[in-house]
């Protein structure tokens, strides 16, 4: 991985850890993007609740290939409001609404 990269995923690590919630369908889609091999996929099935998420960013922080955008897109597709964790130092931000998705228009009221 980037130096940059690795820095970057190991300052949000625990913040984005802590956040995930569908870690099973991050893992399937980073399995099927190559990021994780079946033994490894294995070792995080063995993991229990928010360990698997913990245990899933050091497996990728670990290894020499790239895989950032893989865990980049598995986000965007599965829980797009963590993104900000990988670019804000672990910052989260309020869910965002769905791409193409109507937002309400800011209305005053008038006292």
């Amino acid at each position: 991985m980037e130096p940059q990269r690795r820095e970057l995923l190991a300052q949000c690590q625990q913040s984005l850890a802590q956040a995930m919630t569908e870690v099973e369908a991050v893992l399937g889609l980073l399995e099927a993007a190559g990021a994780l091999s079946p033994g490894e996929r294995r070792q995080l099935d063995e993991e229990a609740g928010g360990t698997k998420a913990e245990l899933l960013l050091k497996l990728l922080l670990a290894k020499e290939r790239d895989h950032f955008q893989d865990l980049r897109a598995a986000l965007e597709k599965t829980q797009p409001h963590l993104l900000p964790i990988l670019y804000l130092n672990g910052v989260v931000g309020p869910p965002q609404p769905a791409e193409g998705a109507a937002r309400e228009p800011f209305l005053w009221s008038k006292a």
